[in-house]
């Protein structure tokens, strides 16, 4: 976080009556100049914050307060499961009840919390009683967005669903769950997106088309597919809207 640079940027954005600032990427929470970005943020005319954590540095109360104080009005963090042993397995590390914790405690300051988590192998049949939670606990719906190819994080080729397997895990799905990151064709009569900060985290990330959605009717909106997941299941599950 270059002060200067940074400092310009904002101020420019504040002039123009840009109010609502998105901070996402890793873990910007543990940044070393996280706080000075948020008192900045304050100064030049941020009054909403949306952030994309892992949430555990919100169980702390003065990094809770900071950012509380900074305007933190979304938070979106990733929950694999609702119970947390299955949680804790796949994220490598008990982490679950600090999560819930710090979340619940910024939900109770009148944050909106918004969960995702990724569909794998090992949480698939998890994902309806996860639904549920974020629903009764924070009033939000839950997003499935796709596992991507990550070094260190998960082993894709034993993790990652094939778009017909994905399909038939959303029929399901509560109807309130939303997908983020997928095809358009993947279920098109479910519901799409997520907190702000993730729909921009997504469209971000480099995807790819296969031949097959050359003139799918859906393609202009379509956010593609993870490269990955041509590589190891061709253009299986795609299903092009003709024009």
């Amino acid at each position: 976080i270059h002060p200067l640079g940074r400092h310009r940027r904002a101020a420019a954005c504040a002039a123009e009556g840009v109010t609502r600032l998105f901070i996402g990427g890793n873990e910007p929470m543990l940044h070393p100049r996280f706080r000075d970005a948020l008192a900045l943020a304050k100064a030049v005319g941020f009054t909403s914050i949306e952030l994309m954590t892992s949430g555990m540095q919100l169980a702390d109360p003065t990094a809770r307060a900071a950012v509380l104080e900074a305007g933190l009005a979304d938070v979106a963090v990733p929950i694999y499961a609702a119970e947390p042993a299955l949680h804790d397995a796949i994220c490598q590390t008990t982490c679950w009840d600090r999560l819930t914790e710090g979340l619940d405690a910024v939900h109770a300051a009148g944050v909106r919390v918004w969960v995702h988590t990724l569909a794998l192998r090992r949480n698939g049949s998890a994902l309806d009683g996860l639904a549920t939670m974020v629903r009764q606990r924070w009033g939000t719906a839950l997003a499935v967005a796709p596992v991507r190819e990550k070094l260190g994080l998960f082993p894709w080729m034993q993790e990652a669903l094939s778009l017909e397997e994905m399909g038939a895990l959303c029929r399901s799905l509560p109807p309130d769950v939303t997908l983020v990151g997928w095809p358009a064709c993947l279920d098109r009569g479910r519901p799409r997106g997520s907190a702000s900060v993730m729909e921009l985290y997504f469209r971000t990330q480099l995807r790819t088309f296969a031949d097959a959605c050359a003139g799918c009717a859906d393609r202009a909106g379509c956010p593609g597919v993870v490269d990955a997941q041509l590589r190891k299941f061709g253009a299986s599950g795609l299903v092009p809207r003709a024009q």
